[in-house]
């Protein structure tokens, strides 16, 4: 069985659709689902327990299990917290990772799952995104960030769109559409709104790093992923849809700069691998911009 992890952060309405097309399009002896709310309005957080309750009424064989978290911890946190919940239940072999605001438009599971289980040097599976307007979704399969790529996103030079839409080397699917739906297509960086691993592996390189809050985390994945030698894997032909930044949207865009830069820092600091001048250097940059 696959445990999915749902992480609520005060928005009950996208993740009772979430769990709609879940339970509209997967079979129930495939799954169970672990939901952490990381909510901090309260009123938000009953409606949230009140659309739960509805569904196991509705659909009784459907394994839904809440943790209410007492703050709000994050992405990291909140998803290690489902995922630990799934630790010793033997039933769960493998973990996905799933936002709120993905809807389920077809049957994915079994399949991700097989490929997944068929292909033993393959760490992450994910699906082909597509946005609520009916496009691909291009941060679904990227590429990991380079030198270049830190730079632009510091919080002044972000400021100025004309170096910053320079930036589109590392997504994938804007230098190369997709010819071929049906072939597997290796990626470095998957959306960290839906992306499969097997429960095992995903316990071994320590799920996910609890140091950051918001952003990173795929990227921390992929560094990890380097001293084993798997791949990242997006299946084309398997696709649902990203509604996007709907918990995001909820919070100051002050909190999110915050997040962010303290996100990348670390990232510099432990994962980036660049050698000598470079991890210091850009991270002065990235403080002195951010200060400015």
């Amino acid at each position: 069985m696959v445990g999915i992890v749902i992480l609520n952060f005060n928005n009950s309405c996208a993740t009772k659709k979430c769990l709609e097309s879940i339970i509209e399009y997967e079979s129930s002896d495939k799954y169970k689902i672990c939901l952490v709310d990381n909510s901090t309005d309260t009123v938000d957080r009953a409606r949230t327990m009140e659309n739960v309750d509805d569904l196991r009424r509705k659909e009784p064989l459907a394994d839904i299990h809440v943790i209410l978290l007492k703050k709000n911890e994050g992405y990291a946190k909140g998803n290690n917290r489902g995922t630990e919940y799934f630790e010793n239940d033997m039933d769960v072999s493998q973990i996905l990772i799933l936002n709120n605001d993905i809807i389920l438009t077809m049957p994915i599971l079994e399949r991700l799952s097989n490929y997944l289980y068929e292909h033993q040097d393959c760490a992450v599976v994910s699906p082909l995104l597509y946005n609520k307007e009916g496009e691909i979704d291009i941060t679904c399969a990227r590429r990991r960030k380079d030198l270049y790529s830190f730079l632009v996103r510091t919080p002044l030079i972000r400021k100025l769109s004309w170096i910053h839409k320079r930036n589109k080397s590392e997504y994938i699917l804007e230098r190369k559409p997709i010819e071929d739906f049906n072939k597997p297509m290796e990626i470095d960086l998957p959306s960290g709104s839906c992306m499969l691993f097997e429960k095992e592996f995903f316990r071994k390189i320590g799920y996910f790093d609890p140091h950051t809050f918001l952003y990173f985390e795929e990227d921390i994945i992929w560094s990890k992923l380097q001293k084993t030698g798997k791949m990242v894997i997006m299946l084309p032909h398997l696709s649902c849809i990203h509604i996007g930044a709907s918990s995001i949207s909820k919070q100051p865009s002050k909190a999110m700069e915050r997040h962010y830069f303290f996100s990348m820092l670390y990232y510099l600091k432990e994962y980036s691998g660049f050698r000598g001048f470079w991890p210091w250097g850009i991270r002065f940059i990235v403080k002195l911009f951010y200060k400015i």
